[in-house]
């Protein structure tokens, strides 16, 4: 009786005033206490004692005046009749079969908990009268009100179902005297019970609408505060955790994910881990996917494979936070709650050695500790050191599949120890061979030299498979791959070596590539761990080669939460000063270049409209007094005609100054057309705006003419 033999969620949706439904009409002024439906229109009782039956579409199609109080209970009925009601009891329930009309049956719910049934032919009073007691209260004298009927028929078989507060019970009428059973010990209230298709019973409860048949308690519909009705009843852990699946689902179904993933949780144990993480592998739902590996992992349910997508989500969301928690809040060796070598392998693969040789080293796996120091961070001084500090006599390497036997039989403490050695000169040989290396790729390009003794190649490909990271620095340095360099600093994460790095490569006095600063300062905005230290330092270098405006720095910092404003404050308030200089130098120029403009406009205008008047005296050239002929120069120079030779067009005076005028014009005019110097010139300034505005300034970017078609 108390299994539910289905269980689905839905949303209320609330129709009427104040709903998404159609509104009552507004004729009908009270309260609606009451309502029938049937025949294509419902019937509503109101607080005021009024009527009203309204069409399909929620309109108004008549009304009356039934009552002086309230109406409490309406029936529809195809016979038009009055009926007597008992006057002795409260009546808290009202119900009408109609059979073959006027053949009625009609259940009246009291107050007291009894039934009081008239069945017949009413309107000739050819009527039977019983009544039923559905249960008495716990003292033996208190009843409980019947708060719900509904009327079940199935051939000759007559059945009754009545709700109390307290239970649900089902009345067999067609037998004498009549028969009662139990259903549920659960009731209700009052105005939440009716009848469906099927002859079911159903019954509203704050957590859920419950439905009933004649042997008991059906199919079950819950709301969204649900989960609680499982855990009233009891139910296995198993059952519970399928109904909260069957919750969660339902609020995934309306994109309530962080709820959603409440409920899922709470099925870790019990519910396969890969039927969640399955819908939440999308990106956009990674925080929630992180959430859920989290409590997999603190419950001692995570697989190596968990291990691994845990951590995975830690670096895709660069949330170092997390990560030094999962990775480095262990208490003890054997607490650790995560797969050591899956940790240690994600974390290599996603650039945090560090992270890498912690888990290593508290797990005493001295082996990765060794290989992480070597493959992958080159730090061969340290990993000697390491060697030494860990003597051999107390050097106890962790067995490991592949080192637990030789020969077909399990190693002793002697071999173990043998083993240990031979791994720690293993260690010393691989450094020593990498200083050697690193010696003979230098040795073989000198600073003289071009291009090396070797194939560069071939020696990239060397260095890369054997993880030699500074054999691999020195060539993408010496080919001038500067974005390489930075990267490796980058996977290693090592903030000291990179701004190390972008010193010594992004000089451009020395013929470094400044660009590189600006790279750094967007993979720290995108570090999102506080790095506020090396951000200052970075900005110095930025605002000494200005290879940055300020807005792009504030943007890409801005991409960092862990960064306040106080890192760039003092950056941002020398920028504001230098850009009020210049525009103040800018403002002064401006007002110097117009007032030399006016005074060239008005100039122009005079000589096109006023009369010129000449006043020397005497030839500019041989300076003896001008007699005729002569000839006036509109810059004022005047000349004997002899002494101007052949040349009487142009002011011998003037002429070399004009000339060189007209030749810079259309040497500007040639350079207008010289594409690849202005591209040139373009990339090769800090401030390409100004490169553009001094080509706009000297009148040489214009519209592009297009030549005739066909000759036109």
């Amino acid at each position: 009786m108390y299994q539910w033999r289905k269980f689905e969620f839905f949303e209320e949706k609330a129709a009427g005033r104040g709903g998404a439904g159609p509104a009552v009409p507004s004729e009908i002024a009270g309260r609606v206490t009451c309502c029938s439906g049937g025949r294509g229109r419902v019937a509503v009782g109101c607080d005021d004692g009024t009527v009203g039956l309204l069409d399909r579409g929620f309109r108004l199609a008549y009304g009356f005046q039934a009552y002086a109080s309230s109406v409490l209970f309406l029936q529809q009925l195809k016979l038009e009749m009055m009926i007597r009601l008992l006057r002795n009891h409260q009546i808290t329930s009202f119900m009408v079969l109609e059979e073959a009309p006027p053949i009625l049956l009609i259940a009246i719910g009291l107050d007291n908990g009894f039934l009081y049934c008239i069945k017949g032919d009413i309107a000739r009073e050819r009527i039977t009268r019983f009544k039923l007691q559905v249960e008495a209260g716990s003292d033996g004298n208190t009843s409980l009100p019947i708060t719900g009927l509904g009327f079940r028929v199935e051939g000759q078989a007559h059945q009754l179902f009545a709700v109390t507060p307290s239970s649900v019970s089902l009345f067999s009428l067609h037998v004498q005297p009549p028969r009662r059973q139990t259903l549920d010990q659960i009731g209700c209230q009052t105005n939440v019970v009716a009848m469906s298709d099927r002859m079911d019973l159903i019954i509203g409860r704050p957590e859920a609408v419950y439905f009933y048949e004649v042997d008991g308690r059906g199919p079950c519909w819950a709301f969204d505060v649900a989960i609680n009705l499982v855990q009233s009843q009891q139910a296995d852990p198993a059952s519970t955790a399928e109904v909260l699946r069957k919750y969660g689902d339902h609020l995934y179904g309306k994109q309530e994910y962080d709820e959603a993933m409440s409920q899922y949780i709470n099925t870790i144990g019990h519910l396969e881990p890969s039927y969640v993480i399955q819908k939440f592998l999308d990106a956009k739902r990674i925080y929630n996917l992180t959430n859920y590996l989290e409590k997999l992992h603190d419950r001692g349910l995570a697989s190596k494979d968990h291990t691994t997508l845990l951590l995975n989500c830690y670096t895709k969301l660069k949330d170092v936070e997390k990560l030094n928690h999962f990775i480095k809040d262990e208490d003890g060796i054997g607490e650790i709650k995560f797969d050591v070598e899956t940790a240690i392998r994600v974390c290599r693969a996603a650039g945090y050695h560090e992270h890498a040789m912690f888990v290593a080293k508290k797990a005493g796996r001295h082996e990765l500790y060794l290989k992480i120091l070597l493959e992958d961070l080159g730090r061969y001084d340290e990993a000697l050191q390491y060697i030494s500090e860990n003597g051999f006599e107390n050097y106890n390497i962790k067995e490991t599949k592949g080192k637990e036997t030789a020969n077909g039989y399990k190693l002793g403490s002697r071999e173990k120890a043998n083993l240990g050695k031979e791994d720690s000169k293993l260690a010393k040989n691989i450094a020593d061979r990498r200083r050697k290396g690193l010696s003979l790729l230098k040795s073989a390009w000198p600073p003289e030299m071009e291009e090396p003794l070797y194939d560069v190649d071939l020696a990239l490909i060397l260095c890369n498979t054997n993880a030699f990271k500074d054999g691999l620095l020195f060539l993408y340095e010496k080919l001038k791959l500067y974005k390489e360099v930075i990267s490796c600093y980058k996977q290693a994460h090592d903030h000291e070596g990179l701004i190390a790095c972008c010193k010594k490569l992004g000089d451009s006095s020395q013929g470094g590539d400044p660009s590189l600063w600006g790279d750094l300062l967007k993979y720290f905005g995108e570090l999102g761990e506080d790095c506020s230290k090396e951000v200052k330092e970075v900005l110095t270098y930025v605002e000494k080669e200005d290879v940055v405006p300020p807005i792009v720095v504030l943007q890409t910092l801005s991409k960092n939460p862990c960064l306040t404003l106080s890192v760039v404050k003092d950056y941002i308030a020398r920028k504001l000063e230098q850009e009020s200089k210049l525009i103040e130098d800018d403002r002064k120029s401006i007002d110097k270049y117009q007032e030399e403009t006016e005074l060239m406009k008005r100039e122009i205008e005079d000589l096109k409209t006023n009369a010129k008047v000449f006043q020397l005296s005497k030839c500019t050239a041989c300076t003896f007094t001008l007699d005729l002929p002569a000839v006036h120069f509109m810059c004022m120079h005047s000349f004997h005609l002899r002494c101007l030779g052949d040349n009487e067009k142009e002011c011998p005076e003037c002429a070399p100054e004009y000339r060189s005028v007209m030749e810079a014009k259309q040497k500007l005019e040639q350079n207008a057309r010289d594409h690849d110097l202005f591209f040139r010139q373009l990339r090769g300034s800090k401030d390409g705006f100004s490169v553009i505005a001094d080509y706009f300034s000297k009148g040489i970017v214009s519209k592009t003419t297009i030549p005739p078609e066909n000759g036109r």
